[in-house]
């Protein structure tokens, strides 16, 4: 995998993408409870130039054409991608690169900045984020940097559906005990009619969170809560994947470089791999061995994060 460029990687949302990761590990301006990626250490709301863009346009040539379709390229990856301030030039050098379409996963704090939300326009599909509608809730749940208002957040989200050229799906993460109670639901729906997505995507605590404290909603409890929204709402908490690719591969190195961006269970890895599950999990078990991946159990399932190498290793 490119430093730029990981997967493609099967997506509960996206079907099978392309990453784009565009900004150092934990970049991000919020610090939330449930991070899969572990906690920010310094939550941050200034964009910069991280890397030339032609960097990641040239890991693409390289990449060239290869099976499988991928269903989207994705701005995700292991921070906040809109805090890259040349993310309007990679948008459209990825555009011309690839025949998929173009995809934003952000957790929308910085919706309020007009140029910002102009290259956000250029996008296919936007999959923002909220999952607060009060401050209280906001500074629990996501911790945000300072001066960043969650009023202001939703006013921001609204201009930018207003504005965006393409699809725009908002995403709700709950956690059980901070967010889900009736009355932040209700002022969540409020919130949710204000910014106007075609759909509504509710999501829980599936992979190990940053917070070990931090809890799932029920299965059961998020259909509910889906029942009680006035637009086009799905649950999209639990991921069966397809299998997106087979090849010869070093099993462990991509093993290793996909855990060191997120947690996953023993069949997304084989999914995405195109590998048997039996020779992912040999692999897995003689990783923990080593102590280079670690076993958290979670209500979906046993998820492997990963470990710290051994003093003598050089990767």
């Amino acid at each position: 995998m490119n430093e730029y460029l990981y997967g493609p990687v099967p997506s509960r949302r996206l079907g099978v993408s392309l990453g784009l990761d565009v900004v150092p590990s934990k970049v991000c301006s919020l610090n939330c409870v449930y991070c899969q990626l572990g906690p920010t250490s310094t939550p941050q709301t200034r964009r910069r130039s991280f890397f030339p863009p032609a960097e990641l346009f040239a890991a693409l040539d390289r990449r060239g054409p290869e099976p499988p379709r991928i269903d989207y390229a994705a701005f995700a990856g292991s921070g906040e991608p809109t805090l890259n301030a040349d993310l309007g030039e990679l948008i459209a050098g990825v555009k011309e690169r690839l025949e998929a379409p173009v995809c934003v996963i952000t957790n929308g704090t910085l919706a309020g900045d007009a140029e910002l939300r102009r290259e956000l326009a250029a996008s296919d599909l936007l999959l923002p984020s909220l999952d607060a509608a009060d401050q209280p809730t906001f500074e629990r749940i996501n911790r945000p940097a300072p001066g960043l208002r969650i009023a202001e957040i939703i006013a921001g989200l609204a201009a930018l559906r207003r504005e965006a050229g393409g699809r725009f799906w908002l995403e709700i993460m709950l956690a059980a005990g901070i967010n889900d109670d009736a009355e932040h639901l209700d002022k969540l729906r409020a919130a949710v009619e204000r910014i106007d997505p075609e759909l509504v995507q509710l999501n829980t605590v599936v992979r190990p969170p940053a917070e070990e404290w931090v809890a799932a909603v029920e299965p059961e409890r998020l259909e509910e809560i889906a029942a009680g929204f006035d637009r086009p709402v799905e649950v999209i908490a639990a991921y069966r994947g397809p299998q997106t690719r087979r090849r010869a591969l070093d099993l462990e190195r991509e093993v290793l470089t996909y855990l060191g961006r997120r947690p996953g269970r023993a069949e997304d890895l084989a999914a995405m791999l195109g590998q048997p599950i039996e020779a992912v999990r040999g692999t897995l078990k003689e990783l923990i061995v080593a102590g280079r991946v670690r076993l958290r159990p979670m209500a979906e399932g046993d998820y492997y994060v990963r470990g710290e190498p051994p003093t003598h290793s050089e990767e």
